[in-house]
């Protein structure tokens, strides 16, 4: 069976799904190639690949090349110069695991109000419309929210910003930006959320964000971004910009804190509208007033805390839940189950 087993590592590989990553995050971490050496052995591995990939057992036990093509139903918002094959791998792991968390979200899904409604709603739990108080609004409408730090890598992929789906009637949001702010995670989870609310996705199907541009012309684009923008702000059309002289980053800080003070805006958002409004020659005082607001707790962290506090861990096997740890945490990690627990080590 050896042969067998190589063979399909090699046509992952060749997808864009190599080895190391399914070692790391897809496999369990008991998991040994020596057991694959028996017919029930390798349909073992063939239906761990299958449940956490989203690949069909039966083209993995073929030998022909492994297809990772967009189905019907998927709208692919690229790049002006990307190709879908270069982010297909990102998109493929990353739908898969948004299908899986489908089925563990507690409570039914609730209409989603207008921008302005949810705002409102959030603003009556927190004094800005942050990442936790977005994060928690959505859980709390059913709807499953994830940071997927870990994604397969190999020559020439890309990763996608972002990827709204509708599952069995549940409409789920991932995003993977790893930069710690939690405003860079802002911006992309109230966009995703804006594909949901305005009917961007049908059922049994989805859309992938390459990029998450504020400035795209694309008309689905420019509708969420709209909803991202009243909800966020107040108003579709906010765009902060120096009148005067430009401040430099302790000034630009210290802007963003008393409009988030006064307006209820994300002090860390108003600073990215901001570089974004003046162009890419402001992007390095934006980074630099980003640090001096500082944060408590990392945009990937506050996402990876609401899933653990949201999930209903009961409906998934031991190696789900664990597979499941394993991609949205940071660094090294394997997923343990002990006695029905799970603890990371």
């Amino acid at each position: 069976m050896q042969k067998e087993v190589r063979t399909l590592y090699n046509r992952l590989q060749r997808a864009g799904i190599p080895r190391s990553f399914l070692k790391k995050y897809v496999l369990p971490d008991w998991w040994d190639d020596q057991a694959a050496q028996t017919p029930g052995g390798l349909s073992e591995l063939l239906l761990h690949v299958a449940n956490h990939t989203g690949l069909p057992v039966e083209q993995l036990r073929s030998e022909s090349a492994l297809s990772l093509a967009a189905e019907p139903g998927v709208k692919l918002k690229r790049a002006s110069n990307a190709d879908d094959s270069s982010v297909a791998p990102s998109r493929q792991v990353v739908a898969q695991v948004s299908r899986l968390l489908s089925r563990g979200a507690a409570g039914p899904v609730r209409d989603l109000g207008s921008p302005a409604e949810i705002r409102e709603e959030i603003l009556g739990k927190e004094e800005v419309v942050d990442l936790k108080g977005l994060v928690d609004y959505c859980w709390s409408a059913g709807m499953p929210v994830v940071h997927v730090a870990n994604l397969p890598k190999v020559a020439r992929s890309k990763t996608i910003h972002g990827l709204a789906l509708q599952h069995r009637g549940r409409p789920v949001i991932a995003v993977t930006q790893k930069r710690k702010h939690p405003a860079w995670l802002l911006f992309d989870v109230a966009h995703e959320l804006g594909h949901v609310a305005m009917g961007h996705v049908a059922e049994g199907g989805m859309l992938v964000d390459e990029t998450v541009d504020i400035d795209s012309q694309d008309t689905d684009e420019i509708e969420a971004n709209a909803f991202a923008l009243e909800l966020l702000t107040g108003a579709a059309n906010t765009r902060y910009r120096a009148t005067g002289q430009w401040p430099n980053a302790a000034t630009l800080a210290r802007m963003a804190a008393k409009i988030s003070r006064r307006d209820g805006v994300a002090a860390g958002h108003v600073v990215l509208n901001y570089a974004n409004s003046m162009g890419d020659p402001f992007w390095g005082v934006a980074q630099a007033a980003l640090k001096r607001l500082g944060f408590s707790k990392s945009g990937p962290d506050t996402m990876r805390e609401a899933l653990a506090g949201n999930l209903d861990w009961s409906l998934f096997s031991d190696e789900v839940s664990a597979y499941i740890v394993r991609l949205t945490s940071s660094g090294h990690t394997k997923a343990r189950s002990v006695s029905g627990t799970m603890t990371q080590s």
